[in-house]
């Protein structure tokens, strides 16, 4: 493998995402969780990465600096960045950012790479990865190959991440139109139930007034006819109160001409 300077750190998201991916390679390799890994748990990346067992050997040589057997986290996260793309370049980084030649077909064969990876107009530090691309494709074609499959592994996964993430933005939204019809319906359920209850109040205050204006009638008609028999009879106690004054006039007239006769 092909020593070669490093550049300090990628930009945006690519950063993020490489390590991110370096910490889950070394997870893979270090099954045991013992804090650091062997040159043996190197092979546990064949899968993943899809290179051949002695390329891991050579990655792992590579990346041990001090020639202790073992890689530790911070060493093979700022060591294997090289293999994955974070710290890869001849130069320094202003160097490498700037390594742009007039060359459009080579331009052109970067872009057209990006689109076969899917990656095109995805990353927001397209002109730092050309710069790595074609660093590698001048100093390592192996390497460069490699650098394309975890571009090729990370566009998918920014890809698979915005797919869920407007799959879940989906369903909020979803579950929000849920929310608001069911709200919307307890509120017409709601407003229907309130004029239920008011046109139930008023029948009823309607049937109560009913009532007691019949119960009034009622009772007028009684005392009408009530005040009707009193009336009738006060007149038969006045005819019969006649009746006997002109019989006493009678009587009385009758004895005094009996008196006289007699």
């Amino acid at each position: 493998m092909t020593d070669i300077e490093q550049p300090e750190e990628l930009t945006g998201n690519m950063q993020q995402l490489i390590a991110a991916k370096a910490e889950e390679l070394f997870n893979l390799c270090d099954t045991e969780q013992k804090g650091f890994i062997i040159k043996k748990d190197m092979q546990r990346l064949r899968d993943e990465l899809g290179v051949e067992p002695e390329q891991l050997e050579d990655v792992f040589d590579s990346l041990d600096v001090d020639h202790n057997g073992f890689l530790t986290l911070e060493e093979f996260t700022s060591g294997f960045g090289m293999f994955l793309g974070d710290q890869i370049g001849a130069g320094n980084e202003q160097e490498m950012i700037e390594h742009n030649p007039n060359d459009k077909e080579e331009q052109q064969l970067f872009h057209d790479t990006l689109e076969s990876l899917g990656a095109k107009d995805l990353y927001d530090d397209e002109e730092t990865i050309m710069g790595l691309w074609m660093k590698l494709r001048e100093n390592d074609p192996v390497l460069l190959q490699q650098f394309e499959q975890f571009i090729g592994k990370i566009t998918q996964e920014i890809r698979r991440s915005k797919l869920d993430h407007r799959s879940i933005e989906a369903a909020l939204q979803s579950k929000s139109s849920v929310h608001e019809s069911e709200i919307k319906k307890l509120y017409d359920e709601m407003e229907q139930q309130i004029k239920a209850e008011k046109a139930k109040v008023v029948a009823q205050e309607k049937l109560k007034e009913r009532e007691l204006r019949e119960q009034m009638d009622r009772e007028l008609r009684s005392k009408e006819q009530q005040l009707a028999e009193i009336t009738k009879k006060q007149s038969d106690l006045e005819m019969k109160l006649l009746r006997l004054n002109l019989n006493e006039s009678d009587t009385k007239n009758e004895n005094e001409r009996l008196q006289k006769v007699g």
